[in-house]
């Protein structure tokens, strides 16, 4: 289960009630609706995945704006 957290599209960014992209607003890390299943294991193991989620959300930018 999901729990908490801005819902994200793939491109990371943030879903309105009715699951359509919001342009601009992106969200990563814990304040998404996250990658680790509802849990939180330790403090470090955001860092890898809000890394990654951070570029993602900014390639999907980038792209756009080419």
């Amino acid at each position: 289960a999901i729990v908490g957290g801005l819902k994200v599209n793939t491109d990371l960014q943030v879903l309105t009630a009715e699951k359509q992209p919001i342009e601009g607003l992106y969200a990563v890390g814990n304040c998404s609706s996250g990658v680790s299943g509802g849990t939180y294991v330790h403090g470090g193991i955001s860092l890898g995945s809000g890394a990654v989620m951070s570029w993602v959300a900014v390639n999907h930018v980038l792209a756009a704006k080419a």
